[in-house]
C-alpha cells in the first residue's frame, strides 16, 4: 500500500486542490484495482501494484504512458491487458479529475523543452508575472 506519509507523496498532496486530493487519496484506487484484478485473476500482489499505480497516476507522478509501462513491468502483464485496464480506468474517473490530472502532470513534470521554452519566454517578457504551479493547481475550482 502506498505510504501517504512519505515526504514526496505528502508534499505532492499538499500541492493539490483539496477536493482533487481527497479523490486522489480516497478509496477509488483500491476498489477499482480490486474489481479489475479479481476479474482478471490477478494475485493479491498484482492488485496491490495496480492500486499503487492508480494512486501514483492520480497524484500526478505518472502520465498515461508511464502508467501503462509501470503496469506492464510491475504486474508482468501484456500490453493488451495493461491497455484494457487503462481504458476502463479512464472511463471510470470523472472527466474533471482526468482534465486536472493531465494539466497538473504537465505543470509538475515539465519536459526539458517546456522548461527551456518557459525560461525563454520569461526572459523575453520580464513584465509578465509568473504564477506558481501550486497556485495553478489549488485554484482550479471546486468539483
Amino acid at each position: 500500500m502506498i505510504d501517504f506519509n512519505d515526504p514526496d507523496i505528502k508534499g505532492r498532496i499538499e500541492q493539490l486542490d483539496p477536493t482533487y486530493a481527497e479523490f486522489a487519496t480516497g478509496k477509488f484506487a483500491r476498489e477499482f484495482a480490486s474489481v479489475f484484478g479479481k476479474k482478471s485473476n490477478f494475485s493479491d500482489l498484482q492488485i496491490e501494484v495496480l492500486s499503487n499505480a492508480i494512486y501514483l497516476y492520480l497524484l500526478m507522478f505518472f502520465n498515461k504512458d508511464e502508467l501503462r509501462n509501470f503496469i506492464i513491468a510491475e504486474c508482468e502483464v501484456t500490453h493488451q491487458i495493461s491497455d484494457t485496464f487503462i481504458n476502463l480506468l479512464l472511463l471510470s474517473i470523472p472527466e474533471k479529475i482526468l482534465r486536472l490530472q493531465t494539466e497538473g502532470y504537465l505543470l509538475l513534470n515539465p519536459s526539458p523543452v517546456d522548461s527551456a521554452t518557459a525560461e525563454s519566454l520569461d526572459q523575453e517578457n520580464p513584465s509578465v508575472q509568473s504564477t506558481s504551479q501550486a497556485d495553478l493547481l489549488k485554484n482550479k475550482g471546486s468539483f
